[in-house]
């Protein structure tokens, strides 16, 4: 039996060691996740602290054979998609969208390049940042995507296409950085 097979197992029984062991590796990803959802680390801890106990509740439900993070994520994704609505001010988007190893596109990228996209995200609705969040910070996959956000393949590839429609207008709203919004329009995807 896999680890993470017998970690859910006893966890699903009540062992909080073991739900411990299985969460651990994912906490640091999650946050970040529930951050550049709500834009504000007091609400995404609220929703890594919400999606945790929810996730602890529902292990007994977990289908076996499927892969914990992305079911995980999904729960995750919620939470800071709730604190997101229940927000009435918008903030500042912490520091934390370079956590990451940056690529060496973005190496490229000045800082005013960076802030000018970070300020464009954080005018999107918190539906669409989800969406920009989980294929660009997260590189999740369309089909990773649909199981986190529990939606069809061609939802995800839909509010993707809007997410960058509308970023791209965000951007061209702007007088430079044209180089941006080549970028963002081309995406990689098709939609025909």
């Amino acid at each position: 039996m896999p680890v993470d097979e017998d970690l859910i197992r006893r966890a699903g029984q009540g062992d909080g060691e073991a739900f411990d062991a299985l969460v651990k590796p994912h906490q640091v990803r999650a946050y970040r996740t529930a951050c550049l959802i709500t834009r504000d680390p007091h609400s995404a801890a609220d929703a890594l602290q919400e999606a945790l106990l929810r996730a602890y509740r529902a292990l007994p439900n977990f289908e076996a054979g499927h892969a914990f993070y992305p079911w995980f994520a999904r729960i995750v994704v919620n939470e800071a998609l709730r604190q997101a609505k229940r927000q009435s001010l918008f903030r500042s988007l912490p520091d934390l969208l370079m956590t990451r190893e940056p690529t060496p596109e973005e190496l490229i990228q000045t800082s005013e390049d960076r802030e000018r996209l970070q300020r464009a995200i954080q005018h999107l609705t918190p539906a669409h940042r989800a969406v920009i969040v989980l294929r660009y910070y997260e590189d999740l996959s369309e089909a990773e995507m649909a199981e986190v956000l529990g939606v069809p393949p061609g939802t995800v590839k839909s509010r993707l296409h809007h997410a960058r429609a509308a970023l791209e207008r965000l951007l061209r709203s702007g007088r430079r950085f044209s180089h941006m919004v080549d970028a963002v329009s081309l995406g990689g995807e098709n939609y025909d």
